[in-house]
């Protein structure tokens, strides 16, 4: 299932990569789904 990722949602000075693990909980957009809370694990 593919989940939108905002750069906005990802932790200031956290950079993420292909591949990267990272935790994050989901919030339902007019668009669909997107990642909130992003963190890298």
């Amino acid at each position: 299932k593919d989940i939108f990722v905002h750069r906005s949602s990802v932790p200031q000075g956290t950079f993420l990569n292909e591949g990267d693990s990272v935790e994050f909980e989901t919030e339902e957009t007019d668009k669909g789904v997107k990642a909130v809370n992003i963190k890298k694990l």
